[in-house]
């Protein structure tokens, strides 16, 4: 079995260094922990306490990976899954990485050193070093919520994007909106670019393209979603409707839109993505594609388990439907917010 000494020799670093890189005790460049991580694959290598913990009756405890949890839909995530945990006898252990890919990795680590029985990722970006952490966990049960990572053993819960974005893109279509653009976190985020792949899809089947110039990268939250539709809005070709990656981004866009003293729907339609609880009282009430965060998380929370205790596969995907939810953002008639 490879020992802290073995990894710090294969990465050509210290071994206090290979100890703050595991147990984020010190700030440590990127290269180097990328060096690090890799020796910790290369070698299989397990801290000690992780290794016991593999060995040793369950924990009841299942950690947890949020981006952002001050994100509306992520906490009625977040509450489904400990509303399933609690009914089960199990408890969560939450960790918010900020989005940060050096805190991403230290807080998974330290689920990890927790002895977790298994672990939940909500939304979390695929990168390289995120791969290499996952790929040492040999067989601890993983699921991916709401995301998708390349290669990974795991389960996953997620809504289909793809027909969410196609369904947002049809409602604007029917409306006879045909210059369409969309704001959003494509560039390293796969849930994003699958409903930007429906909203395409769409498109063309009536004839229409959407050029890369009315599709704007933003942080699926609110200022981003106000700076993203302030470059939409200052193209001399601005499009008459935008598709937003999520709720957040939709409202920081309905802020910008209505400060150049633009309406919506008249001059600019709009739909949004999650159908969180505030959509219902903006002004005006924001059309959306619902997918309930606390179903994701119920859904989740239940097949982890599941894969716990051997009442179910290692492997497994589980797709909650989109449903549009119509409201003033889109259409001028009188309807009842939903």
């Amino acid at each position: 079995m490879a020992t802290i000494k073995d990894v710090a020799k294969a990465a050509g670093v210290s071994i206090s260094t290979v100890s703050h890189v595991l147990n984020g005790t010190r700030f440590v460049s990127p290269d180097t922990t990328e060096k690090v991580m890799s020796a910790v694959a290369g070698l299989h290598y397990a801290p000690s306490a992780v290794a016991r913990s593999l060995k040793q009756s369950r924990t009841r405890t299942l950690g947890m990976l949020v981006t952002r949890s001050a994100n509306p839909f992520f906490a009625e995530v977040v509450q489904g899954v400990e509303d399933a945990c609690y009914r089960q006898g199990y408890q969560l252990l939450l960790s918010n990485t900020a989005n940060d890919e050096q805190r991403q990795l230290v807080c998974l680590q330290s689920l990890v050193e927790r002895r977790v029985d298994g672990l939940i990722l909500l939304s979390i970006a695929d990168t390289p070093l995120l791969r290499q952490q996952l790929a040492t966990l040999n067989e601890m049960p993983l699921l991916l919520l709401d995301t998708d990572i390349a290669g990974i053993k795991a389960l996953r819960v997620k809504g289909d994007s793809i027909k969410g974005g196609y369904q947002a893109a049809r409602c604007l279509l029917t409306q006879g909106r045909r210059e369409i653009g969309f704001i959003g976190y494509t560039s390293r985020h796969p849930v994003t670019e699958e409903r930007l792949q429906g909203v395409r899809h769409a498109a063309s089947e009536q004839g229409v393209g959407i050029p890369d110039r009315w599709i704007i990268d933003g942080n699926l939250d609110c200022e981003s979603g106000y700076s993203a539709m302030c470059r939409l809005l200052h193209l001399p070709d601005r499009p008459d409707a935008v598709i937003a990656a999520n709720d957040l981004m939709a409202m920081g866009a309905m802020r910008a839109i209505q400060e150049l003293g633009l309406r919506i729907p008249e001059d600019i339609a709009l739909i949004g993505y999650d159908d969180i609880a505030l959509t219902a009282y903006t002004s005006p009430p924001l059309t959306t594609i619902r997918q309930s965060g606390d179903k994701m998380g119920q859904m989740a929370a239940e097949t982890l388990i599941a894969a716990i205790t051997g009442n179910g596969e290692r492997e497994h995907s589980v797709v909650i439907e989109p449903e549009l939810v119509q409201r003033r953002t889109v259409i001028t008639s009188d309807l009842r917010p939903h």
